[in-house]
């Protein structure tokens, strides 16, 4: 495996000669003189990543899974390692959700954003339909579990915490808060409690602790969490 700067027409020339529309697409967004890509035994790809030469150079190893014509990575498992891939539905499904959503409007690469970007009334439109198809599925949210609690026949098989997940600066704290305004329609009182509210204070951070530098601190981690407060809170 090389990485090469090679002159930025061979680069495009290469990806559009192979069909590779996503890669070119990423090219012609960011034109610069030379670009840095992977080259192994002739075939190119954008140097976005490091790459290694086997799965034994990837540390954690992974389990990796073939599935619908793709290839799965899981990287953690609390459990322990993986015998057989079970997949999420969930996940599975939002990932074709977005898979559609993106060739229903010709966005499907990040090179095909950057250029929406460039061409101003498109790219509007687009954060316009992305905000509507969030609303959309806020709404059935709400209207889940509104059914789910008429249903219930005790507070035990009702929806009392709800819990969303996702990186940091993901929008978990502004989907809690539409979620909240929703349900609020639907007759419920709801209260967003946003985890950046529970962070123990630098001076408590169990990384912290060992070194005396901020930037150990990982703030995606459970143990950088006052985890009694969310308990009694929740």
């Amino acid at each position: 495996i090389e990485l090469v700067s090679l002159p930025y027409a061979e680069v495009l020339s290469y990806f559009e000669s192979h069909s590779m529309e996503s890669s070119a697409a990423i090219v012609k967004s960011r034109v610069r003189e030379f670009i840095d890509v992977h080259r192994i035994e002739g075939c190119l790809r954008l140097a976005v990543f490091p790459l290694v030469g086997s799965t034994g150079g990837l540390d954690p190893k992974p389990h990796l899974a073939a599935y619908q014509g793709g290839l799965v990575a899981v990287y953690y498992n609390p459990l322990g390692p993986l015998v057989q891939f079970t997949p999420s539905r969930t996940l599975m499904t939002s990932f074709k959700e977005q898979k559609q959503f993106g060739l229903a409007h010709g966005v499907t690469s990040i090179g095909a954003l950057n250029v929406l970007k460039n061409e101003g009334r498109e790219f509007q439109e687009f954060v316009l339909h992305c905000e509507f198809a969030q609303e959309a599925k806020l709404a059935h949210c709400a209207e889940r579990i509104r059914s789910i609690n008429n249903g219930a026949r005790t507070r035990v098989d009702a929806v009392g915490v709800i819990c969303i997940a996702g990186p940091t600066s993901s929008g978990k704290t502004t989907f809690a808060t539409k979620l909240s305004m929703y349900l609020a329609n639907a007759g419920y009182k709801a209260v967003p409690l946003s985890v950046d509210h529970y962070y123990l204070p630098l001076d408590r951070q169990p990384r912290y602790q060992i070194r005396g530098d901020r930037g150990d601190v990982d703030y995606d981690a459970i143990e950088s969490m006052d985890i009694p407060l969310v308990s009694e809170h929740v």
